[in-house]
C-alpha cells in the first residue's frame, strides 16, 4: 500500500486532542491525492483531459483516535476498477503497526466539461496496482434514516468550502454535519453518500434524523434535492 508518515497536530484535534473524525478524512484524502501525483497521474493529468475522481461513497471505522504529538502512518491502496468507477482503502496506523481506522471509498471518473462518467485511460489503469481489498465490514451505499427528520438552520457555501475542482469538498460536508452533533457524541462509524455538487453561494439546508446509536443528516439544496446523505454512529 502506498503509505506516508504524520504525526497528530493541534490544529487537527477537538477539545479532547484528539484527532476529529473529519481530519482524519483528510489524512485518507491527502493519502490518496499524493499517490496519484507521485505516479504522474494527478490532478493536472487529469485535468488535460477535463477529469476528475469524484467520491460518491466513504464508510470510516474508526477503532481509536490518535492523540496530540502521536504518530501515525497513512496507508492507501486501490482493489478495483468496474467500468468508470474505482474502488479503494484506505487504513490509520500507530507506531507499533495497530489499525487506528480504515475505510472503503467508492469514486467516479468524470467528465468536467460534460457532466458525464469516463473510463479511466490506459495509463490510470496500469499505474494504479491494485491490491487485495482490507479485512473490514463492507456497508450498502444507500443510506437509510430513521424518522421524519427535523430542519436545522440552512448554510451559505462559503470560499473556504471549495475544492480544486470547484465545488463543496467531500469532507466539508462530513464538518457541516458533525458541527450538529449532540453534545458528548463520539464517533466510530462515519458512512455519507454523494449525489450532487454543492457550487460557491449555494444554500444547503441540513435535516437531522436520530437513531438509537446513530446520528443522520441530509444536506439538501433549497428545492428539497439530496447533496450528501451523511449518518454517524457511536459504535461499529
Amino acid at each position: 500500500m502506498y503509505s506516508f508518515q504524520s504525526r497528530i497536530r493541534y490544529s487537527e484535534t477537538g477539545r479532547d486532542k484528539k484527532l476529529t473524525a473529519a481530519m482524519l478524512l483528510n489524512y485518507f484524502q491527502d493519502c490518496s491525492t499524493m499517490q496519484s501525483e507521485d505516479l504522474g497521474i494527478g490532478i493536472e493529468y487529469l485535468a488535460e483531459k477535463d477529469q476528475a475522481w469524484v467520491l460518491n461513497f466513504w464508510q470510516v471505522d474508526i477503532l481509536r483516535r490518535p492523540v496530540l504529538s502521536e504518530k501515525v502512518t497513512i496507508l492507501t491502496a486501490p482493489y478495483e476498477f468496474k467500468g468508470v468507477m474505482g474502488m479503494r482503502n484506505y487504513m490509520m496506523q500507530d507506531e507499533a503497526g495497530e489499525k487506528l481506522a480504515v475505510a472503503n471509498t467508492i469514486y467516479t471518473l468524470l467528465n468536467m466539461k460534460k457532466h458525464v462518467p469516463c473510463k479511466p485511460d490506459d495509463t490510470v489503469r496500469e499505474k494504479y496496482v491494485l491490491e487485495p481489498r482490507l479485512n473490514m465490514e463492507y456497508l450498502p451505499r444507500k443510506i437509510a434514516f430513521e424518522g421524519n427528520g427535523e430542519e436545522a438552520e440552512p448554510l451559505t457555501v462559503q470560499r473556504h468550502h471549495i475544492d480544486a475542482n470547484d465545488h463543496v469538498n467531500n469532507v466539508q460536508y462530513i464538518n457541516m454535519a458533525a458541527d450538529l452533533l449532540p453534545q458528548g457524541f463520539s464517533v466510530k462509524r462515519i458512512l455519507a453518500s454523494y449525489h450532487r455538487s454543492a457550487l460557491l453561494g449555494d444554500v444547503i439546508r441540513p435535516v437531522i434524523h436520530h437513531g438509537e446509536h446513530s446520528f443522520g443528516v441530509e444536506l439538501q439544496s433549497e428545492t428539497g434535492e439530496s447533496y450528501c446523505r451523511i449518518k454517524l454512529f457511536d459504535r461499529i
